[in-house]
């Protein structure tokens, strides 16, 4: 496995970068920060916080699912059988052909100019046929920031014109695709099929989140059938496939009913009030420039009477799924990425076994600061960066400042 070298930066301020100057004042720094912490101080974050420092804590260790439940898994989208003369898994096959081929020829991959079949970067083309006016090609895409999406393009007219469709299937999760099998990737009959193996955890997370997995059964043949993969129930340009992957309603083209259909809604699932604290999470879901603002900068107000420009999901709109029970956050209209909301009780009752589709990302509650009105502090955070925030109730909006960030 390979080594990571990680650098862990902790920044309370830009002007930190100027301790590196000889007449910067660190100590007056320090204790201006420390005396703005004081002001801010919650004592409800830090009763959520609370460690107690006499109990023993225990990492638990990984436990890896069970073999028997891997080689039971079933997809209703597609069929998996077994058969004799596979090709078998090898680890060591870690590059797309394309990537291979570039490599082979002794080219840098990260600097070479990229190449597009059908929309599709090559890099990413995993196998590609032509038979006749028919050509198809399978590929991966990065979905929820969990794992690759296996996606299926396919052109009836010799490339001229392509219909994408997911698979319904995520690689290693548990199934694992290979791209260099030896089968047709074009059935007789205008379907496709590709070889597999299933797979499963052999780790927890490791540096940045690696995981290692390890073979549980060879010798699979995945078959997608093009009646399935093109299905729209409701004909709201998303597949029954994509939909059951973002959780809406297949025989609804609104599922949240604001007018807006599923395949363009940045926030398909909820439509509900906005209130001012959803300003709050707006302002840092979508990444506005008004909160970025450090603890020691002048702040710029974000107005309670501000609406959102309307935004739309288009081919390039990366998708997350966040969990909450907040309506506030619920209310949200996100602007840079579509989000899949679902509520606590909703997502324990139908996640997936193999499919950790989470996104990785905690959203702390508001917590009241102590001797102050309207203010709050709150954290967001991933596995290896995480912000601290204060934000204060103004005359027409709120200020938010970064009090703490850390990037590893």
């Amino acid at each position: 496995m390979k080594k990571h070298l990680a650098l862990l930066l902790f920044l309370l301020a830009p002007a930190v970068l100027l301790a590196q100057e000889e007449d910067y004042d660190y100590e007056k720094y320090e204790k201006a920060y420390d005396e703005f912490m004081e002001r801010y101080k919650s004592s409800e974050e830090e009763a959520y916080y609370h460690v107690d420092e006499d109990k023993e804590w225990v990492v638990a260790p990984f436990v890896p699912t069970d073999a028997e439940d891997v080689k039971s898994y079933k997809n209703k989208f597609f069929e998996f059988t077994e058969i004799e003369n596979f090709t078998p898994y090898d680890e060591n096959q870690q590059w797309t052909p394309f990537q291979d081929s570039l490599i082979k020829a002794g080219h840098f991959l990260w600097y070479e100019p990229r190449q597009f079949i059908g929309g599709v970067d090559r890099s990413d083309i995993l196998k590609y046929e032509k038979k006749d006016n028919v050509v198809a090609f399978a590929y991966w895409q990065n979905e929820f920031r969990q794992g690759r999406g296996i996606w299926i393009a396919y052109s009836m007219d010799g490339g001229k014109s392509w219909a994408h469709y997911h698979s319904g299937l995520i690689q290693e999760k548990p199934l694992f695709v290979k791209w260099y099998s030896k089968y047709p990737l074009i059935k007789s009959n205008g379907d496709l099929q590709i070889e597999a193996c299933l797979m499963r955890k052999a780790s927890g997370p490791g540096l940045h989140g690696f995981v290692e997995h390890e073979l549980v059964q060879d010798g699979l043949l995945v078959t997608f059938e093009l009646e399935t993969l093109a299905k729209d129930s409701d004909g709201d340009g998303l597949t029954d496939i994509m939909e059951t992957r973002l959780r809406t309603d297949l025989n609804n083209l609104d599922t949240d009913g604001d007018g807006i259909t599923d395949d363009l809604d940045m926030n398909p699932r909820y439509n509900l009030p906005r209130t001012e604290k959803t300003l709050i999470y707006e302002a840092v879901i979508n990444d506005d420039l008004r909160a970025h603002r450090f603890w020691d900068e002048d702040c710029e107000i974000i107005p309670f009477s501000e609406m959102p420009i309307p935004h739309y999901v288009t081919d390039t709109t990366n998708t997350i799924l966040v969990v909450t029970d907040d309506p506030d956050f619920l209310a949200c209209q996100p602007t840079q990425e579509r989000i899949i909301f679902m509520r606590t009780e909703e997502f324990e009752n139908t996640k997936d076994t193999f499919f950790e589709e989470k996104e990785n990302v905690s959203f702390s509650p508001l917590f009241k600061v102590d001797n102050m009105e309207d203010a709050y502090v709150f954290g967001v955070g991933g596995a290896f960066w995480s912000n601290n925030y204060v934000v204060e109730k103004q005359k027409d909006g709120w200020c938010i400042k970064v009090t703490m960030s850390i990037i590893e």
